[in-house]
């Protein structure tokens, strides 16, 4: 436990004894008996006797003995006050801590040794803000030599530093002495060496303190169900594998720790760390890439000495005790021992900087992003980035992590890591708050203890809110339990007043205002805004804080007071809906219009503002061709509100087909330095959630002039297909369409005479009411006998396409089904009101939406090649971004090409495993089992974007390009803008570009596609995972109403199909086929009589807790239904 004491500028003292004393003072009857514990002060000239104590393990009696046996008690005079920083004193806690308080210089002179066990040490530091201070008394203090135990038991560290020499080459010299007395038959290459950055008990600060193992990296929260997703897409400058030799940073055990990456197992990447052991850990762990660093042939000799294939879950992330011989690992140990000394020497020549990082990249009053690279020429003030060094980067970086404020992005590690920086504005904020709330605590245990207070705090305490704040938040809780639940899961039951709407009112929920907070509570409820949106607090000191205040409420008891907790209070406050998907509110990935980031705010509301007197102006049309007569399908539900791809068909002759796909046109209206254009830019894509959605372009603009319609223009990628699947000519046009057909999938389905298999009528369970009817902003038509025939034969091309791509690639042509929720908040339909976040008003909030989970299809796994109405339309898409890229590839224009990163050196061969598993599959018209796929999709590699056109192997596809959404992808509108400016030079030159390498008339040149391919990639995968987190969100909110709070009948059993066979958390994930629910199967005595959960078993499983914050349902095992026939397929667990 550690006990501080401010006092000063916001300075406070650390005492190992005790945890938090204010708070365990508060919390503890006998909080007075501590107080009157003894302890010894002892004067700094005298400290070097308490090191050799310690590292001797003599008694604190004898320390005290042979220290001074006449020693007297503390005196309160001030004749006493010079002279007891220099000779032994004795007292009690409570005498010590008003010493302190009385003299605070002194203070830093002092060490406590109570009379009473001691955990860890008793040395005085000091500490600011999240920040070390070195102090004369920090720089001569020896580390705890009794953490880690001298090797042979002996000692060579009895005395402090001599003069001219700091504790950090004193220790250099204890590990040159140590040297000689390693046990060189030892398997442990480096022995227990008290180095700052291998101890984790060793004195910190800026230039040693490591984080937690958990630290904070954006989005490590786990993805229950997901864990392939992320990594099969990747930025493109991470498109480049680890590689044998290269050197990463990881965090292992709560301390930095470098290694070499020596190979990769299926899930799991093997390091060989600089301190001689080995860890497994997960890719997205890995912090920083060195290059090449170390020569692969020089691990050929510790191979034979690791393991050779994955570890247990519970292993991961842990080192391990090695056996590779010393001789062996010293070359490789050495290099990046020279690295990491290289580090230090960078730590210790820019301490400052490092130190007050965020002061000097952060914006006064936005939110911003830079690159790993342009934030330490900054702060290291280097003019280039050629005059950095790795050793630098490495620096910059660890200080990032150290910092609350700036936040690597971990979707973006490799060679070009980006950071989120908070404002400074943001940063004084919080940082206020944390001074209020350490005052509250220091006031807390004054009043109780009888302690005088520092007359420099006086005037601070008279205007700290917390009290206040603590008091009304008392009052709102209490209010807000009158109708609704609280679970310590961080849910609100639904409340116990119903909306039932009318004509008049149609919404299911309303809210009117209790109270209002002024702008101080503001600032703590912003406090816990960030706390509880954001993904960046694990092994924050922010923790500490929150629940800190948690705790003075008293309102909590039964709840752990962490995060979870937090965004609870939030709702209870009324601040924020009860079912409010935190998503909407992040910080990670800040929406428009909800005062999260003033960024994005102020290019939506310029994009917003260029809607007024928009001027239609087309830049392509003396190149548009009418289409006259030709029906174009837009296929679509009839609620969907922009249409931006529709298909034709022209028949040739009896074999031969142009099938056009017709793409809307917004790049010829719209110019990328429009306000418009660059809120595209900022947001990359279109964000679609079930209560909500954010697109790129402004509805009032697209809906209008682009959404696909009659007499709209559009941009058609044309191919002409056999009815074998081959394409033989490719076109791209610019046009208008005249005669445009809305149809449903189900209406095409119906017509094409689709027989629905067992399992897969459409069922609907619902909580919060009845469902209301979607707005049809569309009116589909019937269809003719011609319209039905060309619906067939487009049918007939796409199942030939993908029957081809299935040969090749091995995959079969089943898209995945998800269970997407519907969720409503009044009968006109769904969508919630966007409200920003009021930190300054307390709402109640009455009634609850409606949500819906509509049953999922079974997939079978013999489904005779066909394909469904979406898959015939991905198909269709596919070969129009093939023809954008290969038109593009031609002509050497720089466009984000999307394809497969091959692995260099994949722990099996793909071609092999496909032939060996996949290939009798097809033979057979069956489609391999999702473990088989996902195993094969890992062997090949991830997706990933890039200038240089590049094979995607999963479609099968020379090159290829996403080209056909312009309304919901920037992406799309750039390839499109790359497109019009390559047709209008060919027009005005009269000549054609292919092979050209001239980039001159290009909108965007290749650099700038390289920038934006960077910001696209990672901004991609942002909304990806936002907008699966909301599914999960919205679908653990309708399990916990139907659950818990009985809303709507649940089976008592669920048929659960184990996804893997991976054991994470300490359970199995698993999904059950019908609503795609996903579940936590933890081993017990009915799945240990099978042998365990194994991949792809089917199990009966029930309901047992749904933890709501965290996304996971928690289900019991009762018996096992199925487990497939290992011999056809692959577990990748085993």
């Amino acid at each position: 436990m550690v006990a501080r004491r401010s006092f000063g500028a916001g300075f406070r003292f650390a005492h190992a004894g005790l945890v938090c004393w204010r708070c365990a003072l508060k919390s503890t009857p006998r909080y007075k008996p501590i107080l009157q514990q003894p302890l010894t002060i002892v004067p700094e000239n005298r400290r070097k006797y308490v090191a050799q104590a310690k590292s001797q393990a003599l008694s604190t009696e004898t320390v005290v003995t042979q220290l001074d046996s006449s020693s007297k008690p503390v005196k309160k005079n001030k004749e006493n006050s010079t002279e007891s920083s220099r000779s032994l004193q004795y007292g009690t806690l409570r005498e010590s801590l008003a010493y302190i308080i009385k003299h605070p210089k002194n203070a830093s002179s002092l060490n406590l040794i109570p009379h009473v066990v001691v955990r860890r040490g008793s040395d005085l530091s000091l500490r600011r803000r999240g920040r070390y201070y070195s102090t004369s008394a920090s720089r001569n203090a020896v580390p705890d030599l009794k953490a880690t135990p001298p090797v042979n038991g002996n000692s060579t560290l009895n005395n402090l530093p001599p003069a001219g020499r700091n504790i950090r080459e004193h220790l250099q010299l204890w590990q040159q002495q140590m040297e000689s007395q390693v046990d060189r038959s030892s398997p442990y290459t480096i022995k227990a060496i008290d180095h700052p950055l291998t101890n984790p008990r060793a004195p910190q600060n800026i230039l040693t303190q490591g984080t937690d193992d958990n630290q904070k990296i954006d989005g490590d929260e786990g993805d229950e169900g997901d864990e392939g997703d992320e990594e099969h897409e990747i930025p493109a400058d991470s498109s480049v594998y680890l590689r044998r030799g290269d050197v990463v940073g990881i965090w292992q055990n709560g301390e930095p720790t470098l290694g070499v990456f020596v190979r990769r197992f299926v899930s799991q990447e093997q390091i060989y760390t600089m301190r001689g052991r080995w860890a497994h850990t997960l890719p997205r762990r890995i912090q920083f890439v060195f290059e090449q660093m170390i020569q692969p042939e020089d691990l050929d000799i510790i191979i034979p000495h690791l393991p050779q294939q994955e570890i247990s879950p519970q292993e991961l992330g842990q080192l391990n005790a090695v056996e590779v011989p010393r001789e062996a690992g010293a070359k490789i140990i050495q290099k990046m021992l020279h690295f990491d000394n290289l580090t230090m020497q960078v730590k210790e020549e820019y301490a400052s900087r490092l130190n007050g990082i965020h002061e000097i990249i952060a914006h006064p009053t936005k939110r911003s992003h830079a690159t790993l690279h342009e934030i330490a020429m900054k702060v290291l003030k280097k003019e280039s980035r050629e005059a950095l060094t790795d050793s630098m980067l490495w620096a910059v970086h660890a200080a990032l992590v150290l910092n609350d404020y700036c936040l690597p992005l971990r979707y973006s590690f490799g060679t070009r890591p980006m950071v989120d920086i908070r404002s400074r504005a943001e940063a004084i904020s919080m940082e206020i708050v944390r001074d209020w709330v350490r005052d509250y605590q220091e006031r807390t245990v004054n009043h109780d203890t009888g302690l005088e207070e520092i007359s420099g705090t006086r005037q601070l305490r008279k205007r700290n809110p917390i009290p206040g704040f603590i008091d009304k938040s008392r009052a709102l809780i209490r209010k807000s339990r009158e109708t609704r639940d609280a679970m310590p899961s961080g849910f609100l039951g639904p409340s116990s007043v119903r909306m039932i709407p009318t004509e008049t009112k149609p919404a299911v929920w309303r809210s009117f205002p209790l109270t209002c907070f002024d702008e101080d509570e503001a600032k703590v409820i912003r406090f816990f805004h960030v706390l509880s949106t954001s993904r960046t607090v694990s092994g924050s000191s922010m923790l500490s804080t929150g629940s800190t205040i948690l705790r003075a409420i008293g309102m909590y008891e039964d709840c752990e007071l962490g995060i979870a907790t937090g965004f609870l209070l939030l709702k209870e406050l009324g601040i924020i809906p009860p079912w409010l998907n935190r998503e909407h509110y992040s910080w990670n990935l800040p929406l428009p219009g909800l005062h999260i980031d003033p960024l994005t705010d102020e290019l939506h509301s310029q994009a917003k503002k260029s809607v007024v007197g928009f001027q239609i102006q087309d830049s392509m049309k003396d190149f548009r061709r009418d289409w006259g007569d030709l029906e174009a399908f837009c296929i679509d539900s009839a609620s969907a509100r922009e249409i931006d791809d529709a298909l034709s068909l022209e028949e040739i002759d009896e074999c031969t087909f142009w099938v056009h796909v017709h793409i809307a046109n917004p790049s010829a209206f719209l110019a990328p330095s429009s306000a418009m254009g660059r809120y595209a830019a900022h947001s990359i894509s279109s964000l679609y959630l079930p209560e909500a959605s954010y697109p790129i372009l402004p509805e009032e603009i697209t809906q209008p002039f682009f959404s696909l319609g009659n007499n709209r223009p559009c941009i058609t990628f044309s191919a002409k297909l056999t009815l074998t699947g081959d394409v033989v000519d490719t076109q791209i046009s610019h046009g208008i369409l005249r005669n445009v057909r809305y149809v449903t999938p189900e209406d095409v389905e119906h017509e094409l005479g689709f027989e629905q298999e067992p399992g897969d009528q459409p069922m609907n369970l619902t909580v919060g009411g009845e469902l209301a009817a979607m707005p049809a902003r569309h009116k589909p038509s019937p269809l003719n006998s011609s319209q039905r025939r060309s619906l067939h034969r487009l049918h007939e091309l796409a199942l030939a396409r993908l029957q081809k791509r299935a040969q090749e690639t091995g995959l079969g042509t089943a898209a995945t089904r998800r269970c997407v929720p519907t969720v409503y908040f009044g009968t006109q339909g769904m969508g919630m009101t966007k409200n920003h976040l009021n930190e300054r008003t307390a709402r109640r909030f009455e009634g609850d939406p409606i949500i819906s989970i509509k049953r999922q299809g079974n997939s079978s796994s013999k489904r005779r090649f066909a394909c469904s109405t979406e898959e015939m339309i991905g198909a269709m898409m596919t070969i129009a971004g093939e023809i954008g890229a290969m038109w593009c590839s031609k002509r050497n224009i720089p466009i984000p090409y999307r394809g497969t990163a091959r692995r260099p050196n994949p722990w099996e061969s793909p071609e092999l495993f496909k032939q060996k598993y996949m290939d009798p599959l097809i033979a057979k018209q069956e489609e391999p089992r999702p473990t088989v796929v996902l195993y094969y999709l890992k062997l090949l590699g991830n997706m990933c974007n890039s200038v240089v056109p590049h094979r995607h192997v999963t479609l099968n596809a020379a090159t290829y390009t996403r080209a056909t959404s312009p309304l919901r992808r920037f992406p799309d509108l750039l390839v499109h803008w790359q497109i019009e400016a390559a047709i209008r030079q060919e027009s005005r030159t009269g000549t054609s570009l292919i092979g050209s390498t001239d980039e001159s008339y290009l909108t965007f040149s290749r650099v700038e596609v390289e920038e934006l391919i960077s910001q696209m990639s990672m901004r991609e995968i942002g909304i990806s995972r936002t907008e699966r987190t909301s599914v999960k969100h919205w679908i653990h909110q309708f399990l916990i109403r139907a659950f818990h709070f009985k809303e709507a009948p649940l089976p008592e059993f669920f048929n659960v199909t184990i996804q893997d066979g991976i054991q994470r958390d300490g359970g199995h994930t698993g999904f059950t086929s019908d609503f795609r629910f996903h579940f936590k199967l933890l081993e017990n005595a009915a799945t240990q009589r099978e042998g365990g959960l194994r991949a792809e078993d089917v199990w009966e499983a029930k309901i047992d807790n749904i933890d709501y914050y965290n996304y996971s349902a928690l289900a019991v095992a009762t018996r096992l239904v199925e487990r497939p026939d290992v011999s056809t397929g692959i577990r990748i667990a085993e």
